[in-house]
């Protein structure tokens, strides 16, 4: 069993390393990264962030591509 943040670092690599794949074989992972940002701001079915933490989700998205872009 995890632990809270062990849980939290597991999913936050596993995040990664889908994402990277999904830029590396082609996928267009700027697109995508918008399409969430939207999803988040509009509580689609997988955003479950209150208000407060919307904008701050958004950031991490950014910075995710960004760390994706540059590594590859």
């Amino acid at each position: 069993m995890f632990s809270p943040v062990e849980n939290v670092t597991a999913i936050e690599q596993a995040t990664v390393a889908l994402l990277t794949e999904l830029h590396m074989s082609g996928g267009d992972l700027v697109l995508s990264a918008d399409f969430a940002k939207r999803g988040i701001k509009s509580g689609a079915a997988y955003s479950w962030v209150g208000p407060e933490l919307v904008a701050g989700s958004q950031d991490a998205v950014d910075r995710i591509v960004e760390a994706i872009t540059l590594a590859s």
